[in-house]
């Protein structure tokens, strides 16, 4: 039945012991209320000016016209189709009976020819998105030769 007393990390912690128990007990926090409030810092930085977020077409930038994002999708898609036709075609190459093989021709023949399908409409949409993106920064390249032409012919018949 005594009662001990030690300072650990700034905090003075009390131990009293009764009996068979021994209770811990801490202070209660002093809290300054005139000294400004510690802001919070965060884990990771803000990135942009003055910690202001980026907007989200930063975030997404593989949706983008000009990504290339897209075609590797559609590349892996259709490797995982011929992947699972592979597949299938192992199960079945097994089996001599035409009933046990139409099971994994409907499940994993038409699957891989699905993801194949898929992938090349995504590398063909992907591409024409790219090419569409390209096409209209050589137009308004295009559109500023064109007016710094006109500027150049108004300043000479000026003259």
């Amino acid at each position: 039945m005594g009662s001990d007393r030690w300072n650990r990390g700034g905090a003075e912690l009390a131990v009293e012991e009764s009996g068979s128990e021994s209770v811990i007990s801490t202070p209660p926090e002093v809290v300054d209320v005139a000294a400004p409030a510690k802001p919070r810092t965060r884990r990771f930085a803000r990135s942009g000016p003055r910690g202001q977020r980026k907007p989200l077409s930063y975030r997404f930038a593989f949706l983008r016209p000009d990504s290339p994002v897209p075609v590797y999708i559609g590349i892996v898609l259709v490797l995982a189709g011929f992947a699972v036709i592979g597949l299938t075609w192992g199960k079945v190459a097994g089996l001599l009976l035409v009933p046990l093989q139409l099971p994994y021709l409907v499940s994993g023949g038409l699957t891989g020819l699905g993801l194949i399908m898929v992938g090349i409409t995504v590398i063909s949409i992907g591409a024409k998105r790219r090419d569409a993106a390209e096409r209209g920064r050589q137009l308004e390249q295009l559109a500023a030769i064109m007016n710094e032409l006109r500027s150049a012919l108004r300043d000479g018949s000026d003259e």
